[in-house]
């Protein structure tokens, strides 16, 4: 899975023109920096792709609820899934 990170500012989605409406090969995602609320609305609903917005975070390696959630949603194709447990525990 490739993932693109964007500039979410007016001039820099020219530069995205190639990738918007390109179903391409492979499964990839796409990734603004803190968007405009109304912009990315807009620009999400033209994506063929997965599209996400990336909330202000000074440390986007810091642990918080927010980008941990932002981060499954974008993972999830390629992170493992959790096994359903057991309810007795020797019974696998």
């Amino acid at each position: 899975m490739q993932v693109l990170v964007a500039g979410s500012a007016v001039w820099q989605l020219k530069d995205l023109a190639p990738y918007i409406k390109e179903p391409g090969t492979g499964e990839w995602r796409l990734l603004f920096r803190t968007p405009d609320t109304k912009l990315f609305t807009k620009v999400k609903k033209e994506m063929v792709h997965k599209t996400y917005a990336l909330p202000f975070a000074p440390d986007p390696f810091r642990a918080s609820a927010e980008l941990d959630s932002l981060y499954s949603g974008l993972l999830e194709p390629v992170l493992p899934k959790p096994r359903a447990r057991s309810i007795l525990p020797f019974w696998k």
